[in-house]
């Protein structure tokens, strides 16, 4: 008689989309998260892509992407009160930064930053008034976090 061969791996293991080399969380994870930021921030219905149009649906997607990105990652995370908690990887001025926690903003905010000429500038004034860090600290950031941190502003903006 001939034996079988045995596949020693389970049927879940097969079906588990692989991870990319960067990142230590899913996708599913990662989407999971925002889903529970939303929820917490009280944006889930500002997210419903079934009320949203093409457009702002394609918007959306683009201000997500990066989020999700630094969830994978392990850059991103949500505490207990449900705010994003970034912590960029110690490279120069970032380094000096630590954790970054993402207050949700107040119209007071909104109305000062956009009264600045310079959208850097504004966008700096936006994400130290939500997070308590220093505007001048904000501004000399890496892009690659800089990215990150405009996302997560945009996404109670937009």
């Amino acid at each position: 008689m001939e034996e079988e061969a045995v596949n020693e791996e389970s049927p879940q293991e097969n079906d588990a989309p692989k991870l990319p080399k960067w990142a230590i969380v899913g996708k599913d994870v990662a989407e999971a998260e925002f889903e529970r930021w939303a929820e917490a921030m009280g944006l889930t219905s500002k997210f419903d892509v079934s009320l949203l149009n093409k457009k702002a649906v394609e918007e959306l997607e683009d201000a997500k992407g990066p989020v999700i990105r630094a969830i994978m990652a392990g850059n991103l995370t949500v505490n207990s009160l449900g705010q994003f908690v970034y912590t960029p990887i110690s490279v120069g001025q970032d380094g000096k930064l630590g954790a970054v926690i993402f207050k949700e903003p107040k119209m007071v905010d909104i109305r000062d930053a956009t009264k600045e000429d310079n959208k850097v500038e504004s966008q700096a004034l936006l994400m130290a008034r939500m997070t308590g860090k220093p505007q001048t600290n904000l501004i000399h950031m890496h892009q690659r976090h800089s990215s990150v941190c405009k996302s997560i502003v945009g996404l109670f903006l937009g």
